[in-house]
């Protein structure tokens, strides 16, 4: 049912339900950075640097399952280019 170098827990992918951590915390960071230079409060600057770390430790596994699907993919079909696009964008 868990199958780690799958990629899956079940019929569900990793990829898909990682990706939302980093979606969520570079921005988080950005703007409590922000938020501690308009308001010079080192407890700001702490959280954004708290969320910049987490946002790349989960980036790295969410690229990692990304590539692991990515490779799956026939690569003759409109997916495969589609996927190819989603990497190098990203």
């Amino acid at each position: 049912m868990f199958d780690l170098l799958q990629g899956r827990v079940g019929k569900h992918r990793f990829h898909p339900m990682l990706v939302h951590f980093p979606t969520g915390l570079y921005p988080f960071s950005l703007v409590t950075d922000i938020i501690g230079f308009v308001s010079q409060n080192d407890k700001f600057f702490s959280a954004a640097w708290y969320a910049l770390l987490a946002a790349v430790g989960m980036s790295i596994p969410a690229i990692l399952y990304g590539l692991i699907d990515f490779l799956k993919i026939d690569t003759s079909s409109q997916a495969w280019k589609k996927a190819g696009l989603h990497a190098l964008l990203n």
